[in-house]
């Protein structure tokens, strides 16, 4: 019995312990393999981080340089604006001395006095200038005062690099009226390269004098650069990348250089993504302007964060083997008679274990939540976006759009426009969760918002009106920081469980922006063109039942009397009213009714409404016409039987738009002596705005000047719009010619107006659009 129970003993002390060694050999397995796992988890989720941040700085480069090649495209436009403006105020100012000095002193002298004037004259930064050459084949130089050397002397066989003679293209576009010449030459510092120079050139026919001024294209280039790269300085902040502009010929940086000193290895890499030591570089050559863009990304600012929690987790980890080991020792040799107290640590160290699981999964969530949030507002970002739209590839978005942000930023500063962001968050994300608690929000780039039904989950109807709803709200909001405040225009595009929803919101998110009534548009599946057609039968539909019904009316505009301060006519503008009661004005419905011949049949309306208007109230009005309307034979007829009614000609005004097509149109200068004739008057609209031939105000023999608008908005703080303004109203008063400011808004324009001695003033300041007159 003894040796029986020593047996058995034996038999459970041999069992207890073998249970015991493979316990603790299991666990220790166990441990191994969670080792395993984890290291394979870290491996692949920075190969993930890296590949999404590849992709994110590939597209940060191609966005700038799109916006390059935007910037690019307008330079020579830009430049010849810069020149005609700067000619243009060149010969008002010398007709305006010849015109006082005429009969005073001999011309000699007038064209002395403004030789001297004209050569000290500085502009464009100091290297722009005027010169004035004879307007003739002698191609004599009178004024140059960047080469003194060549003036008195002929130019006329003068001839750029190509073999263009450039005096006598001169002669020519001058003696057009008018007009630009380019030609190449060298330019300082660059050595033998040549490049493209661009001359503006105007005729003034008392001297037979051709004034002129001319620019390189690259320096307006270098110009446009310098400030592209300013903007994209600021445009970096709100990004982990690091943006840098290298000159492709000098190699400098075009932002800070000590951050170009600090990657000076990029220089040698080639184009496209690379990897430099901790640094991950994507470097694209930009040949419209030789630089190179660059992104950098240090690897550190993610691996670091990684590494330091995994770290920790493998010292716990570690420990934990070690723990497992001592505890597996100590079992070996008194497993027997403790065997319960190994069972309660094995227990223990099964929670343990679980614990430290638990732990690790969290920090994983929290990382990934780190990696996919925006810094700013706290929203999920870009590469979430992308992520999510992988698993949802079929999805209902909504891509909210703040218009003019880019203004915000630069007239109240980046802090008003961090708060304005942080805030449409906000608001963005409580209207989400209020309308559907499982809608997502995304900030995806600088201004730009989206809010995404993932799974579909809403009825298209109901998403639709509430992001409508939504946008009014925030239209509707004003947003105050410190002392500022302003209302904000938010646009939005819809996509509807549409494969590639982003980009399909992206197309009903334009069309959105460029109606002003309708702030939220939601993508249709067809083409354009279809769109576009089905579109104008509706408005063609809409206009002929209009004119059908009577409801293409007049609306009418005050114009005061400066002196008086009295309302002494009105100008008479056409509007749409729907059925639904919604006013339309011209930009919806005139370029339509032109291209499907209803055009005729508005103006016939509108013409025919105001005489009426005239007779019955027996007050002045002014009836805009366009060139189409003059030399149409029928409208012509169809005016003059009008005016052949005596008792209302004295009150009508026609109101001519000036451009270079009206100049030299016989069928002009006959309608318009006919009309006068019969007693009406004619206004020259929007003078100032393009060709402004003084000399043909004169030959036309007119009776009002309508200044454009956007010379009167401009000119309390842009000095060549005053210049232009007061030149015009000077020629006025010594022709005997009525002159009427557009687009006052407010007092301080009356005020100069006023002091400018206009005579007539017409704005939103005095009065709005209105379908009713003023009258008792």
């Amino acid at each position: 019995m003894k040796k029986r129970d020593s047996i058995s003993r034996l038999v459970l002390f041999w069992i207890i312990l073998l249970a015991g060694i493979a316990f603790i050999f299991f666990t220790g397995f166990n441990i191994y393999q969670e080792i395993q796992e984890y290291n394979l988890g870290k491996k692949q989720l920075k190969s993930a981080i890296i590949e999404e941040r590849k992709k994110l700085m590939e597209n940060q480069i191609n966005q700038i340089i799109t916006l390059a090649e935007f910037e690019n495209s307008l330079l020579e436009t830009r430049l010849k604006n810069n020149l005609k403006d700067v000619v243009g105020i060149a010969d008002t100012m010398l007709e305006q001395i010849y015109l006082f000095l005429k009969g005073k002193i001999p011309d000699k002298e007038i064209q002395n006095i403004f030789l001297e004037s004209i050569r000290k004259v500085r502009f464009f930064g100091g290297r722009g200038y005027y010169f004035i050459t004879r307007a003739d084949t002698t191609g004599i130089v009178l004024a140059n005062p960047a080469f003194p050397e060549i003036e008195n002397k002929s130019m006329w066989n003068y001839q750029d690099i190509y073999g263009k003679y450039v005096q006598r293209e001169f002669l020519l576009a001058a003696l057009r009226g008018g007009g630009f010449v380019s030609y190449y030459w060298y330019l300082p510092g660059h050595g033998k390269k040549p490049f493209k120079k661009i001359a503006y050139l105007e005729l003034f026919e008392p001297f037979n004098w051709i004034i002129g001024s001319g620019d390189y294209i690259e320096y307006l280039r270098q110009q446009v650069k310098t400030e592209f790269a300013q903007t994209i300085q600021k445009m970096e902040k709100n990004n982990l990348n690091q943006i840098l502009l290298i000159d492709g010929f000098t190699q400098s940086c075009l932002l800070d250089a000590a951050t170009c000193k600090k990657f000076s290895f990029i220089k040698n890499l080639k184009e496209g993504i690379s990897q430099y030591g901790n640094y991950l570089v994507y470097k694209k050559y930009y040949s419209n302007w030789d630089m190179y863009i660059v992104s950098v990304f240090y690897l550190g600012d993610i691996k670091e964060i990684i590494e330091k929690k995994l770290k920790n987790l493998e010292e716990t980890v570690r420990k934990d083997i070690l723990s497992t080991t001592a505890a597996g020792g100590f079992l070996f040799t008194l497993l027997a008679i403790l065997s319960f107290i190994f069972l309660r640590q094995v227990s223990t160290a099964e929670k343990e274990l679980s614990s430290k699981e638990k732990s690790l999964q969290h920090e994983r969530k929290n990382l990934m939540l780190k990696i996919y949030k925006d810094k700013l507002t706290g929203l999920f970002n870009r590469e979430k976006f992308n992520k999510d739209i992988e698993k949802h590839p079929i999805a209902t978005i909504a891509v909210i759009n703040i218009d003019n942000f880019r203004e915000i930023n630069d007239v109240f500063g980046y802090e008003f426009g961090d708060y304005i962001l942080k805030t449409i968050g906000k608001i963005l994300k409580k209207e989400a969760k209020r309308i559907y608690p499982k809608l997502k929000v995304y900030r995806i780039f600088g201004d730009e918002f989206v809010i995404a039904d993932l799974n579909n989950n809403l009825p298209p109807e109901k998403f639709e009106e509430s992001i409508k709803k939504l946008v009014s709200k925030i239209n509707n909001m004003i947003f105050k920081y410190g002392n500022e405040a302003v209302n904000l225009r938010v646009s939005a595009g819809i996509a509807i469980a549409q494969n590639d929803p982003l980009q399909k919101a992206d197309i009903a998110l334009k069309n959105a922006r460029l109606l002003e009534h309708k702030p939220v548009s939601s993508y249709v599946e067809e083409s354009s063109a279809i769109a576009e057609y089905r579109e104008n039968l509706i408005w063609v539909n809409r206009i002929k039942s209009a004119l059908q019904d009577g409801r293409i009316v007049n609306y009418y505009q005050p114009i005061i009397n400066n002196k008086t301060g009295q309302i002494e006519k009105y100008e008479v503008l056409v509007r749409l009213i729907d059925e639904d009661g919604t006013v339309y004005t011209p930009y919806y419905f005139l370029e339509i009714a032109k291209k499907y011949k209803l055009y005729t049949d508005i103006s016939k309306t509108v013409i025919q409404n105001a005489f009426k208007t005239a007779r019955k109230y027996k007050i002045n009005l002014s009836i805009n016409l366009s060139l189409s309307d003059i030399i149409n034979v029928e409208m012509e007829n169809f005016i003059l039987q009008l005016l052949d009614t005596k008792d209302v000609c004295e009150y009508i005004t026609f109101e001519l738009l000036e451009d270079e097509s009206i100049e030299g149109a016989q069928e002009v200068i006959d309608f318009v002596n006919k009309v006068k004739e019969k007693g009406a008057r004619i206004s020259i609209d929007d003078f100032g705005s393009g060709y402004s031939n003084f000399v043909y105000l004169v030959e036309l023999n007119i009776d009002y000047i309508k200044i454009d608008g956007s010379l009167i908005k401009t000119m309390l703080e842009n000095k060549i719009s005053h210049a232009i303004v007061e030149a015009i109203v000077t020629f006025a008063k010594e022709v005997n010619i009525k002159t009427i400011a557009e687009f006052v808004e407010n007092e301080e324009i009356q005020k100069e107006v006023e002091k400018l001695g206009i005579d007539y003033s017409q704005g939103y300041y005095f009065g709005k659009p209105s379908p009713t007159l003023p009258i008792s």
